[in-house]
């Protein structure tokens, strides 16, 4: 009989455990939602159980702006915004970007466009100096 009762007892704790690790995620991801003045929105959502940091940039931007007869110019835009700036050129941004373990990446829906920047907590002004220089100093090299 005693160890019947032990056997729910321990199923009791493993059953409480397991419900309340969800909860206990959920709680720890709640994003934070703040509207900046010249009206950009930044949502962040903090997990200390890593040193990484990733930034995803979104823009009201995609296909379904693109004007007519000129489909995939958001597309071609995003990509083009990682290929060079006034002071990197392709390779030295991939350079850079890989000399720290970070990795940048962009992606184009129909209805936004993204920018996304993965580093560690430690090489955040790295990532932040690249992630800049891309999105205020684009050349859009033809080649």
């Amino acid at each position: 009989m005693q160890n019947k009762h032990n056997k729910h007892s321990y199923l009791i704790c493993f059953l409480l455990l397991i419900l309340s690790v969800p909860l206990s995620l959920e709680a720890a991801l709640r994003p934070e939602r703040q509207v900046l003045d010249n009206g950009m929105v930044l949502i962040v959502m903090e997990k200390h159980a890593l040193p990484m940091v990733n930034v995803s940039l979104s823009f009201k931007a995609g296909s379904i702006y693109d004007p007519p007869g000129m489909e995939g110019l958001a597309n071609i835009t995003n990509n083009g915004l990682s290929m060079g700036t006034k002071k990197r050129n392709l390779t030295q941004i991939s350079q850079e970007i890989d000399f720290v373990g970070g990795m940048l990446s962009n992606t184009t829906g129909s209805d936004f466009a993204q920018l996304n920047l993965k580093i560690l907590k430690k090489d955040i002004s790295v990532g932040f100096d690249i992630l800049s220089d891309i999105l205020l100093n684009p050349t859009f090299p033809e080649n």
